[in-house]
């Protein structure tokens, strides 16, 4: 055992402290404030990772088809632009039957599914670490096969152009 040399620490004394009355904001004078001319405020945009999506059920397909479609889930800004990088889809089933997911960009159709009628297993979420580049004015769009079944988490990164 190795013994350290002992110090003794000199004690502090305390002192009055002495309060400070509440600020009364009724005596303060009053200020007009006049603009003229063009104001610019730019829009403050949330960047960094962030749920896109969710938890939420997209729509199971209506019939016949929604006019215009419901099924757009989420949308990259376009102003100010941003880019978004899709980095996890957490799909869980509610019911105790093996149901569907459809998710897409742009248009909910087969030649732009990342996920085409994926089955989920019964009562079970699954978690897919992806990495789906999106631009400004992009967007996914999603149904389930039936409705009710499936909700869908969408998280990913924002960040301005």
């Amino acid at each position: 055992m190795v013994e350290l040399p002992q110090e003794t620490v000199p004690s502090s004394t305390v002192t009055d402290v002495q309060s400070v009355p509440p600020l009364d904001i009724s005596t303060l004078p009053s200020m007009d404030v006049n603009i003229s001319g063009t104001v610019n405020v730019q829009e403050i945009s949330p960047t960094g990772r962030q749920r896109l999506y969710g938890p939420a059920q997209p729509d199971a397909p209506a019939s016949p088809p929604a006019s215009p479609p419901t099924d757009e889930i989420y949308a990259v800004q376009t102003s100010p632009p941003q880019r978004v990088e899709v980095q996890e889809i957490i799909a869980c089933n509610t019911t105790n039957n093996a149901k569907t997911f459809t998710l897409t960009a742009n248009v909910l159709d087969a030649a732009h599914a990342f996920f085409s009628e994926y089955s989920v297993a019964a009562n079970d979420t699954e978690i897919f670490n992806v990495m789906i580049p999106l631009s400004a004015g992009e967007s996914l769009h999603a149904e389930q096969g039936t409705a009710g079944a499936i909700t869908l988490t969408i998280i990913g990164e924002v960040n301005n152009v």
